[in-house]
């Protein structure tokens, strides 16, 4: 319960107060290899309209938009907000993004071809969050949850952070059941992927309405 209530503080802190250390946080703990990851959902985003939940600092966003895919984010944090208008517009490109809840989705329904979300929090599981998504999926839409990633290589900053994070990430691969179990209640035929990438590995849910 100790560890649930710190990780909730500090994805409150790097989201809200201190979003400007995103970025910075988040390759220190994934030596790297944190836009790789994030990037590992573009092979599943082929549009023609992808929502994204929680799109923090934008990247993702900017990169489907590079790519031609009609992308619009939401998320709770206005500094997160700020952060990805400032990168898109700078890159020249609308900043399609909302402020708001997963819960509440402001879309019509079957409006977007694929919604995905990368390294949520435990929202992503809630009923109303799964509702809210499969409403404006359309059919056949799916949806792309990266949930987490690890480190495999040898290199001296892998394998301290490997040792650091390997508890959870085998806590989160001996508990794929109950991760697939609210998608699947959901209504959403869902199934867990581990995806191979360059000295780590990523837990992936594929949920298909």
């Amino acid at each position: 319960m100790f560890i649930q209530e710190f990780l909730r503080l500090i994805f409150y802190l790097l989201y809200q107060p201190f979003a400007w250390t995103y970025d910075w946080v988040a390759g220190l703990v994934s030596c790297g290899k944190w836009h790789s990851w994030v990037c590992a959902s573009l092979p599943y985003l082929t549009g023609p309209r992808v929502l994204e939940l929680g799109h923090g600092p934008g990247h993702l966003q900017l990169i489907l938009k590079q790519n031609g895919v009609a992308s619009v984010g939401i998320d709770l944090s206005r500094q997160m907000s700020a952060i990805a208008r400032r990168r898109l517009r700078h890159d020249g490109y609308p900043a399609d993004l909302i402020l708001g809840y997963a819960q509440s989705l402001a879309f019509d329904s079957n409006s977007f071809s694929q919604v995905v979300a990368t390294f949520p929090s435990e929202y992503i599981t809630e009923g109303q969050t799964l509702a809210e998504i499969s409403r404006v999926l359309a059919p056949d839409g799916k949806l792309v949850v990266i949930l987490g990633g690890w480190l495999t290589g040898y290199s001296l900053c892998q394998r301290m952070t490997g040792w650091l994070l390997g508890g959870a990430a085998r806590h989160e691969l001996s508990h794929l059941k109950r991760w697939l179990e609210p998608f699947q209640k959901a209504g959403f035929r869902a199934e867990a992927r581990i995806v191979d990438l360059s000295d780590s590995q990523l837990l992936m849910i594929l949920a298909t309405k």
